[in-house]
């Protein structure tokens, strides 16, 4: 895939054709090879159980590993066995690369469900570290240079309303600087929900009833 232009170290298809890791009506399964990510994620958790400190040092690896396969890999691991992966080891993954993983759209679905874990899980000044980085919003240069400025500011705000309404309906409780955005967020949009049916944790939702297809992701680039 890399040699073909098609995978990259931040850049990869697989967020398309197996949209989430963990099991959900989203993944159509057209594609083979995606049954290699579920045989993978199954032998991991029967690693976690049989040898947790293998299953350790295997998420740790996929962390080393440049594709964001398995960075969602490990984040899945990471939401599903808390009790194994550490959560400086979680929040440091999420929050590496100048904060890439927490806002691209590659890894969106697992970002979503690894912060919806820690937000129960991590300690003050964890949750300190990760609201700010929520606050200060997406870097510019991950989206289009065509987009217009009032796109682009409308887009960066539902990113940053998404996180952090996703960690507040979690359980975590948003500092008063993460609340304050979050107030104003919700007063300048109004109509802004979290969906019942998850699609917006989703790059691309398929409605299966009638084999149509909402982009629900951001306006970010793309190689």
């Amino acid at each position: 895939m890399r040699e073909l232009g098609r995978a990259s170290d931040r850049e990869d298809l697989s967020y398309i054709h197996q949209p989430s890791i963990s099991d959900h009506e989203q993944n159509n399964d057209f594609n083979e090879w995606t049954a290699l990510i579920v045989l993978t994620r199954d032998a991991w958790f029967a690693a976690a159980d049989a040898d947790p400190e293998m299953a350790k040092i295997e998420v740790k690896r996929w962390l080393g590993i440049h594709y964001p396969v398995f960075r969602r890999l490990a984040f899945f691991a990471a939401a599903q066995r808390p009790d194994l992966i550490d959560e400086g080891l979680a929040l440091g993954s999420l929050l590496s690369d100048d904060h890439y993983w927490l806002w691209t759209s590659m890894t969106r679905r697992e970002t979503i469900r690894l912060i919806a874990s820690l937000s129960t899980h991590i300690s003050s000044e964890q949750s300190d570290t990760l609201q700010a980085a929520i606050t200060n919003g997406p870097p510019t240069q991950m989206f289009r240079e065509d987009l217009n400025p009032e796109d682009l500011q409308r887009t960066k705000d539902r990113m940053q309303w998404l996180l952090l309404a996703k960690f507040r309906a979690s359980g975590g409780v948003l500092n008063q600087e993460a609340q304050s955005v979050f107030d104003r967020l919700e007063a300048q949009y109004p109509a802004w929900h979290l969906a019942e049916d998850e699609r917006d944790e989703f790059f691309i939702f398929h409605l299966l009833e009638i084999n149509h297809r909402l982009p629900a992701g951001p306006l970010q680039r793309i190689s």
